[in-house]
């Protein structure tokens, strides 16, 4: 009971404050009638715009780096110099390339001398051959001569053998013939052989052939291997030359005279070559909402900072279907080609790699239009004249009895405000369609083209009207 009785006295005390304040206000002072800035409604053009911002980038790069290691002998070039494809920009220490170049040349004539020294064995080999060839045939010959004998021997022998059963030889005579028989079986066993002696040589030459031809076989891979180990010091001594490879501008230089490259860990980035950077391409991200109005070759103009109120232009390029999500923030990136051409003053262009591109893509151009402001959307009344509408039943805009007929209206529901016979703002409702930042196009009926609407309130100061009274 305590806590009502002590709330119950706070809010008597602050409602006692409230009257006394009021009180003093209706004797004492009372406020100026509020000024009101207004523009008119009118006809004219919105062309409907989609903004990005984007970096001036060439429309290509390339880093060159060394291939090959060395002492950086000579730099031919500065940053920002215009450099044309083959030119040379830089020339390393070329002594130890040299020398390299030398060693596989030596490497290379002795693998060749080697492939000639086993290609003549290849020929030695091959006159063995046709030696223990013909010796073969020879042996065969003489073998066959042999077995004749034999076979002769043979003979003679079975018929002193009957001689001697009829006493017409004698026993040894018998023996003679034996003896010659036993010779001649003996010939032919020892050329037999021979014969095969010969055929082993022969199978051997065989071997050695194989083994000789693989010999120069590898040989020949060494000799085709030092080729390819001089080529390759002969190229290695070219890249000590370091080229451009294309026309362009040199954007960065990371080498001076005397600097050491070591390639055989990491290729070196030296130079940075611009492409010609009489045209240059601007990367903007697109949100998802605008995306389906941008398309290939539309015209994009676009501002710098370094040339505030200078228009560029340039022409869509590619539209990329890989996207971006930041924060729930899905947007595309858009490829944007502007022409760069070069001026007395500025010989490679006013613009530059690396500026901040503000892009206005032209997606859709309405003529002959209502346009109202913009600002008139945004105009909120002050409290006092929201107080005052409220009281006034006139001023205040009658509820639409069906609200789903406003979901089929074309366009987007807005309030604005006029002035009324007092010069107090009073409420339309309308609604609003494309915009421009600037201007939004009115489609409907409730306010027409030369009518005025609030923008904001003037710069007016208030007057306070104070009642003087005597003791």
């Amino acid at each position: 009971m305590k806590a009502f009785l002590i709330v119950f006295m706070i809010f008597v005390f602050l409602g006692s404050l409230a009257f006394a304040g009021a009180y003093a206000f209706k004797k004492y002072g009372t406020p100026a009638p509020q000024a009101y800035k207004t523009e008119k409604i009118d006809t004219g053009e919105i062309a409907i715009v989609a903004t990005a911002t984007g970096s001036v980038e060439p429309t290509s790069s390339v880093k060159v780096g060394s291939q090959v290691s060395g002492r950086v002998k000579e730099v031919r070039v500065e940053q920002d110099q215009p450099v044309k494809a083959g030119q040379v920009l830089a020339v390393l220490d070329t002594e130890l390339l040299e020398n390299d170049a030398k060693d596989k040349e030596i490497l290379k004539r002795q693998s060749q001398s080697n492939l000639a020294l086993l290609e003549i064995e290849t020929s030695s080999l091959d006159l063995k051959e046709l030696r223990t060839k013909q010796n073969l045939e020879r042996e065969r010959i003489t073998c066959d001569r042999a077995k004749a004998s034999m076979e002769l021997a043979t003979k003679t022998f079975t018929r002193y053998q009957e001689m001697v059963r009829k006493n017409a030889a004698t026993e040894s005579d018998l023996d003679n013939r034996r003896l010659e028989k036993e010779n001649s079986e003996r010939d032919v066993a020892l050329r037999a052989v021979e014969l095969a002696l010969l055929k082993a040589d022969l199978a051997e030459i065989e071997i050695s052939r194989k083994t000789l031809e693989a010999k120069v076989e590898q040989s020949k891979l060494t000799v085709e291997q030092s080729d390819q180990a001089l080529v390759r010091a002969r190229t290695n001594l070219g890249y000590a030359m370091i080229v451009s490879p294309i026309d362009g501008v040199v954007m960065e230089k990371t080498v001076d005279p005397g600097q050491t490259i070591a390639a055989q860990f990491q290729t070196p980035d030296l130079f940075k070559i611009a492409a010609d950077l009489k045209r240059v391409q601007i990367t903007a991200n697109i949100d998802e909402i605008d995306v389906g109005k941008i398309k290939a070759k539309q015209r994009v103009s676009f501002e710098v900072d370094s040339f505030r109120g200078e228009k560029f232009t340039g022409v869509v390029k590619t539209l990329h279907l890989k996207h971006e999500a930041k924060a729930n923030l899905v947007s595309y990136p858009v490829v944007i080609e502007a022409d760069n051409p070069p001026t007395p003053e500025y010989p490679l262009g006013k613009l530059r790699p690396g500026m901040t591109a503000f892009l206005e893509f032209d997606v859709e151009h309405k003529p002959s239009i209502t346009r109202i402001p913009s600002a008139a959307l945004r105009f909120t009344p002050p409290l006092n004249a929201l107080i005052l509408n409220a009281s006034n039943p006139a001023a205040t805009p009658a509820k639409d009895n069906d609200p789903d007929a406003a979901k089929r209206l074309p366009g987007t529901a807005a309030t604005v405000y006029k002035k009324n016979a007092t010069g107090q703002p009073t409420p339309v409702s309308i609604r609003v369609g494309e915009s421009n930042g600037k201007f939004y196009e009115l489609l409907s009926n409730e306010l027409k083209a030369g009518d005025e609407v609030i923008t904001g309130i003037a710069d007016v100061p208030v007057v306070m009207k104070v009642d003087v009274q005597g003791d």
